[in-house]
């Protein structure tokens, strides 16, 4: 048990270190003409519940201390995080999406499932089965996780950060850029494949973000979703299973998302570290306001 760690962590800073310098084409802005209204977009809340909401706070206790930020499985949506994901959205012309937030409805997704049409049935009804059966099982509304659906076009939210949401919300844009969406969707809920979709979802974040001069965005994507996606790469052995990545060993094998939520934060933090140093050097590249933000972090 004591070796899965460093097992887990040379792993995650291979895969990490390569994402934190390499480029990337995945991201592409869509011309005005395909963007649409914003009344496209259906975003629906779960009720309050006081039981429920409590011991949601509580079972996402783990992964907020492993990600060292409050918000997230904190099952909440700001206004901030909602207007920069529907911008995201719609940007990307991809407003069909259903967005659940803190929603626990399975006969609703079971009924999305049905009306799909975008991924062909003999993958709805196989492989996409198990993140539906996951999503009734280990109720997000309590064990937390943010993740897009494509089996049901549904992308369910229950933490407050825009870049997680935004990485998300990037992989509907990314199943819907192939020519099998529904081939990919099925491979992806491979354990350890699924990190080619999470490399190609944080990649199109922050060159999003650095198109829209959003240096808050990129700093909370290499701070946040970096930790989170190597507790992903090096729990990816119980996805399958579970389908749910809070749950992916933090209460089954420990060492293995400490080690990757380590070598998260290593990685983001020396990524953050060389933006500021490019960045520092190009001030115009950031709106007035990231400008600021940046002075006052080169001078901390």
């Amino acid at each position: 048990m004591v070796s899965a760690r460093p097992f887990s962590v040379s792993p995650c800073l291979i895969l990490l270190s390569i994402l934190g310098c390499a480029g990337s084409s995945q991201y592409r802005a869509q011309s005005p003409a395909d963007e649409v209204t914003p009344s496209d977009v259906t975003i629906v809340y779960g009720k309050p519940h006081r039981v429920a909401d409590r011991l949601g706070y509580v079972v996402g206790l783990p992964e907020r201390m492993l990600t060292v930020h409050p918000s997230v499985n904190n099952h909440e949506f700001s206004e901030k995080t909602r207007e920069q994901l529907l911008t995201y959205l719609r940007k990307q012309n991809i407003t069909d999406v259903y967005v659940r937030v803190n929603q626990y409805n399975p006969a609703g997704e079971w009924q999305r499932l049905r009306e799909n049409t975008r991924i062909a049935p003999g993958w709805k009804y196989t492989v996409g089965l198990l993140p539906l059966t996951a999503y009734t099982l280990i109720p997000g509304r309590i064990f937390g996780g943010d993740m897009y659906n494509p089996f049901t076009n549904s992308l369910y939210i229950n933490s407050d950060i825009p870049s997680i949401a935004l990485h998300e919300a990037a992989y509907a844009k990314d199943v819907r850029s192939r020519k099998r969406p529904g081939t990919y969707a099925a491979v992806n809920e491979i354990p350890f494949v699924a990190v080619w979709r999470h490399l190609n979802g944080i990649h199109d974040v922050i060159e999003y973000a650095k198109s829209e001069h959003d240096w808050e965005t990129e700093r909370e994507t290499y701070r946040v979703v970096y930790p989170m996606i190597g507790i992903h790469m090096a729990s990816g052995g119980t996805h399958a299973v579970l389908g749910n990545e809070p749950l992916e060993g933090i209460f089954f094998t420990p060492l293995l998302p400490i080690g990757g939520a380590l070598a998260g934060h290593a990685v983001g933090k020396m990524t953050i570290a060389r933006r500021l140093r490019e960045l520092a050097q190009h001030p115009g590249d950031q709106s007035e306001d990231a400008t600021i933000q940046l002075t006052s972090q080169l001078k901390d």
